[in-house]
């Protein structure tokens, strides 16, 4: 089971309106007690004088239990709360380098900070957001190591989840996972789909039928052999820093008897809006006009592979899916169709 870790803010001083309230609690409980003494008031005697109290000391209590019930540790929200799920070897602040927080927050919406699941410890660790409303819809997360197995990552997920659930007091959640997040997000899904506690999921560039790279990643190491295939990517790495050798890309691999094809074999569920987003880039048609090679998606993955194509033909009959042009894997998210996608999101009740 993980526990939850609570990063304060160096700006922080610990103090919020929880305690503020307790403290209140505890300062009136003692002066009670002595008001109580004062009075003389006789407790379990003979005379029953149990309310021998004067009347605005038990006002007094009376907006205390007031107070109390109105104040609880989780945060409210307006609508199911969003979840901004990274991709394979993402930054944590991968969602703050594309601009998204700052642009949801200037559409309106509360930003309610950033949780870190650490598979090593067993935690997950909570930073809330210091300029936080109290009224939370969106969080960002990322994984200590998200090269790892998809199914980990999904199972890590749904700790996270949890725990947001908990927090907001909300039933369901919005996951939208950008490449291999959405898998994951997909794969939370599929494996829960009797309590996923989700009601939207959106991908974007997610390679949900496999991508060439992780076939070619793959293939060099069995042909070079692990050792020589770790020194290479280890040269490679220090000019361009994504790890190329997580367990992640095995799963990533176009296969017959894969993780993705028996993912995409499954029964999804059907209470869930599947949204799948894609990317087109602009260096399709040059490849088509000069070297008449027939190629549509992001340099990275197909676009039927990033729209699910297989699936939606049988187990996701009513999926929708987007194609937004001139965009590349990476670039997509600097689109400005993406955040028009997600915006819906913290308004769509059906």
């Amino acid at each position: 089971m993980y526990r939850i870790h609570y990063k304060m803010d160096s700006k922080n001083t610990g103090f919020n309106e929880i305690t503020i309230v307790y403290l209140a609690f505890f300062t009136i409980l003692v002066f009670l007690c002595k008001q109580v003494t004062n009075c003389n008031m006789i407790l379990l005697s003979k005379t029953y004088k149990l309310f021998e109290i004067k009347k605005h000391y038990f006002l007094y209590l009376i907006l205390l239990v007031v107070l109390l019930s109105s104040c609880d540790s989780s945060f409210t929200s307006v609508s199911e709360p969003v979840i901004l799920v990274p991709g394979y070897g993402s930054k944590s602040t991968l969602w703050k380098d594309v601009g998204y927080i700052g642009k949801l927050q200037s559409e309106g919406h509360s930003y309610g900070g950033h949780y870190t699941i650490n598979a090593k410890n067993q935690t997950v660790d909570f930073e809330p957001y210091t300029n936080s409303t109290g009224v939370e819809d969106f969080y960002t997360l990322s994984f200590s190591d998200s090269t790892k197995g998809i199914t980990e990552l999904s199972e890590q997920l749904g700790y996270c989840i949890q725990e947001i659930l908990y927090r907001t007091g909300v039933e369901k959640v919005n996951l939208v996972g950008y490449s291999m997040g959405g898998i994951i997000c997909r794969k939370y899904v599929v494996d829960n789909k009797d309590y996923h506690c989700v009601k939207n999921l959106l991908t974007i560039a997610s390679p949900h039928q496999g991508t060439n790279l992780a076939n070619f990643s793959y293939g060099v190491e069995n042909i070079l052999g692990s050792t020589l295939y770790k020194e290479m990517i280890a040269e490679l790495q220090k000019e361009i820093p994504l790890a190329m050798n997580g367990a992640a890309i095995s799963d990533l691999v176009k296969t017959d008897n894969g993780l993705l094809h028996t993912l995409n074999q499954q029964e999804h569920p059907s209470d869930v809006n599947y949204h799948f987003v894609a990317a087109r880039s602009s260096l399709c048609d040059i490849a088509k006009e000069l070297l008449e090679l027939e190629y549509e998606g992001d340099l990275v993955s197909s676009t039927n592979s990033q729209t699910l194509e297989v699936c939606r033909n049988k187990n996701l009959v009513n999926a929708r899916f987007t194609i937004i042009n001139d965009a590349d894997h990476f670039s997509i998210l600097e689109k400005n169709d993406i955040l028009q996608n997600i915006l819906p999101l913290f308004n769509k009740n059906k």
